[in-house]
C-alpha cells in the first residue's frame, strides 16, 4: 500500500481543525496498552518514517490521549482502519470526557462497513457534546443506510437544522427520511417553502423536482428540475 508523507502529516494537521472537541490529553488513571503499529514495508519510506515518529512519541508519553489520537488519525487516512480504530479506542479511555475520540472511532468504523458500531460511538460521541452538528448528520445518513424507517433518521436531521439552519445536507437528509416514511406532500411543501427562501439554490430546485416526480405531477417536476441544473 501506497502511502504519502503528506497524508500522513494532513492527518495530524486535521485534528487541530476539529470544533468543539477540547480535553485534557492527560487525564489516564490507569495505564492502556501500547500504541498500535502494522507493518509499513509497502509504505512511501518517508510516509512510513513519519508513522513510526508518532508511534514512538506516543509510546514515551503512554498517557497521552492526543498522541494515540493523531496516530489514529495518521493511520486512518492511509487506510489503516483497524490501527486508528484501536489508536482512538486508546484516546477515549485515556479521555473518556472527550467527544473527538468517539467521533472520530464512528467514522473509523463507518468506514470499514461496521454502521453499527458507527452508530455506537457517535452516539456516546452525542451524550458526550450534543452541539456537534456532524455527529447528528452522519448519525442521520448511517440510520438511513442501515434501513431505518425513517422515524429516528429524522429525529437526527431535526436536530441538524435546529443546530444549522441552512444546512443542505440536512435537509437532504430529512427529505429522505420523510420520502421513507409516505409523507411526500410534506416534503413538498418543505422544499417549496426552502426554494421561496433560497431561490437561486439549484440543488434545491433538483430536490423538489424529484418529489414532484414522486407525486406524479410532471409538468411541475420538469420546471423544477430544469432550474436545478
Amino acid at each position: 500500500m501506497k502511502v504519502s508523507l503528506f497524508a500522513a502529516v494532513a492527518a495530524v494537521l486535521f485534528l487541530s481543525l476539529m470544533s468543539g472537541c477540547s480535553g485534557d490529553p492527560r487525564v489516564a488513571r490507569q495505564s492502556v496498552a501500547p500504541p498500535a503499529e502494522v507493518d509499513l514495508t509497502a509504505a512511501d519510506a518517508d510516509a512510513a518514517a513519519k508513522l513510526g515518529e508518532l508511534v514512538e512519541r506516543a509510546k514515551g508519553d503512554p498517557e497521552n490521549a492526543t498522541f494515540r489520537g493523531e496516530l489514529g488519525m495518521a493511520y486512518s487516512v492511509n487506510g489503516y482502519q483497524l490501527a486508528a480504530m484501536t489508536s482512538y479506542e486508546q484516546a477515549a479511555e485515556l479521555d473518556p470526557t472527550n467527544p473527538r475520540w468517539k467521533y472520530l472511532l464512528a467514522l473509523a468504523r463507518s468506514k470499514s462497513g461496521d454502521l453499527e458500531g458507527a452508530l455506537a460511538a457517535i452516539d456516546e460521541s452525542i451524550a458526550l457534546d450534543p452541539s456537534y452538528v456532524s455527529s447528528h448528520l452522519h448519525r442521520g445518513f448511517w440510520l438511513l443506510d442501515q434501513g431505518d424507517a425513517g422515524v429516528e433518521a429524522e429525529q437526527a436531521f431535526q436536530t441538524v437544522l435546529e443546530l444549522d439552519p441552512d444546512n443542505r445536507a440536512g435537509l437532504l437528509g430529512l427529505a429522505r427520511s420523510m420520502f421513507r416514511q409516505g409523507r411526500n406532500p410534506e416534503v413538498i411543501e418543505m422544499l417549496e417553502a426552502a426554494t421561496v427562501e433560497r431561490p437561486g439554490d439549484a440543488y434545491l430546485f433538483h430536490l423538489l423536482g424529484t418529489a414532484y416526480r414522486f407525486a406524479n405531477e410532471e409538468e411541475k417536476a420538469s420546471v423544477a428540475l430544469a432550474k436545478g441544473k
